[in-house]
């Protein structure tokens, strides 16, 4: 299975170490933030004050990783996900810290519904 992945055209930013972050925002937030040609775009934050390297993959249920990046210092990159060939599959999004060895896992999944609805109105 193939699973394309792109960074939205340059939408991605490094934040210098020095501008200030809330002390109790989370270390790495990572969430759905809209739609880019008709595809989710997810947005990640890695809010890495002590220089420590993080490790992010994307793979699917089975373990096949189609995205891997290291990054360090701190980090926020846009992404879309081509949903088309997820095939309802669930993505995993995997930030791990090189310092602590530890992860903090994201799930995507696609959901879709039908709604077949009937309505009855009154005409004055």
């Amino acid at each position: 299975m193939s699973i394309a992945l792109v960074a939205a055209l340059a939408l991605s930013s490094v934040t210098r170490a020095n501008e200030s972050n809330a002390v109790d925002s989370p270390k790495v937030e990572f969430k759905y933030i809209g739609k880019v040609q008709n595809q989710p775009l997810f947005l990640l934050n890695v809010n890495n004050q002590e220089g420590d390297e993080y490790t992010i993959r994307f793979r699917d249920k089975s373990g096949y990783t189609f995205y891997s990046n290291v990054v360090k210092g701190n980090f926020n990159q846009r992404y879309v996900v081509n949903i088309d060939e997820m095939e309802g599959n669930t993505v995993l999004v995997e930030v791990y810290s090189r310092k602590t060895k530890k992860a903090e896992t994201f799930t995507i999944k696609r959901n879709q519904t039908f709604l077949d609805e009937t309505v009855v109105a009154k005409i004055d």
